[in-house]
């Protein structure tokens, strides 16, 4: 009965999805010993999975109610313009800061300014995968808006300025590929200075900067406030049959689970199909992380590292007639929520694949012995 009833709960969520096979480094640790249970998986993964489809455990709101969640900044100009600037406040401090907005005759072609004289403007280009479109197109952006501060609205910028020096006019970017746009700012700098304009410092540079430019509070505000949005591809069945054919002894413990759960061949292929793609579906988002938010890959990695640190102890401690599937369940959710209260812009869909991914990981490394 217990292996029809996981037979059914496994068969909601077998799919084909056609996206691409991803996922790199695995997390080769060893508990060190052999944890003697009796159909742990059978039971944990069919609880695990009749919560989720019944949303008792994913479907809970994660934001607290006095934070503003805000969405990718990379989704649209005015996104991107709102998050750029919040990093400006957070490294300049607010009192050095002056906001332009644009609904009252104008910003004079700036998002905003700081009292030590470095201007900005916000720019999110509609593509970025080609460069030579990019570097024209970013190019294209300096032309126009130093246009605007140099000649077109000088008579309202010796006013906004006063007697306040322009050092640094800085194009604020997701993105800078091109040494050229480097090129392309020192021409236009020097041809700014020959004006001599009132509110121009003599050391006067056009600069691109992007978010990582300022790493420690783009961090911050990915953490905190800014929805982390990974557009991560979901690793195809043909993706896990590649896996699993080249890595059959990284599998040989799963393998010899999966008979505990069902007696038909083709349903084991099934389930080890699913769990390793969210297998590899975990290991993408952490090198994903990895490579492009360290500071928050830490925190997660800590958060699982700590979770399976604690299963280990608790398993050793454990009496004999404990239920492995409650223990593993509990600390599945305490990850979950350690995860949620650590960096509270994940989204949904990323923390299930880091829970289902670390469920999967448990079961191909973890010695169990029925």
């Amino acid at each position: 009965m217990l292996n029809q009833a996981l037979t059914r709960h496994f068969s909601a969520f077998f799919h084909s999805k056609v996206k691409k096979h991803f996922g790199s480094n695995s997390l080769m640790l060893s508990y060190g010993h052999t944890i003697k249970v009796n159909l742990i998986d059978a039971y944990f993964l069919r609880g695990y999975i009749y919560s989720i489809k019944n949303k008792r455990l994913y479907w809970r709101e994660i934001f607290s109610t006095d934070l503003e969640m805000h969405i990718d900044p990379h989704s649209d100009p005015k996104a991107w313009e709102s998050f750029f600037k919040s990093i400006i406040w957070l490294h300049y401090k607010p009192a050095n800061c002056c906001d332009l907005p644009d609904s009252h005759g104008g910003d004079f072609g700036l998002e905003c300014y700081t009292l030590d004289g470095h201007v900005f403007q916000c720019y999110l280009p509609e593509q970025s995968s080609d460069i030579d479109k990019l570097y024209k197109a970013q190019r294209s952006k300096i032309y126009n808006d130093i246009q605007k501060f140099s000649i077109d609205n000088v008579k309202e910028l010796e006013k906004l300025f006063g007697t306040l020096k322009i050092s640094r006019w800085v194009l604020a970017t997701p993105y800078n590929k091109s040494a050229k746009l480097s090129l392309y700012c020192t021409k236009k700098s020097l041809e700014v200075r020959q004006l001599g304009l009132p509110y121009v410092a003599d050391d006067f540079q056009i600069i691109v900067q992007t978010e990582e430019n300022y790493s420690q509070e783009a961090f911050l505000l990915r953490r905190d406030s800014y929805q982390l949005s990974l557009n991560l591809d979901d690793t195809t069945v043909d993706g896990a049959i590649e896996f699993i054919s080249s890595n059959s002894s990284f599998l040989e413990k799963l393998n010899l689970k999966l008979p505990k759960i069902q007696d038909s061949i083709s349903r084991q292929e099934q389930m080890r199909n699913f769990l390793i793609q969210k297998y590899l579906d975990y290991q993408n988002l952490l090198d994903t992380l990895k490579q492009n938010w360290v500071d928050i890959y830490e925190i997660v990695y800590k958060c699982i590292q700590q979770r399976e640190d604690n299963l280990v102890g608790i398993f050793m401690l454990a009496p004999s007639n404990a239920q492995p599937s409650g223990i593993m369940k509990d600390q599945i959710e305490t990850l979950k929520k350690c995860i949620e209260d650590e960096v509270p812009t994940f989204k949904q869909a990323d923390l299930e694949k880091i829970t289902w991914g670390v469920i999967s990981d448990w079961l191909i490394r973890c010695p169990l012995d029925f």
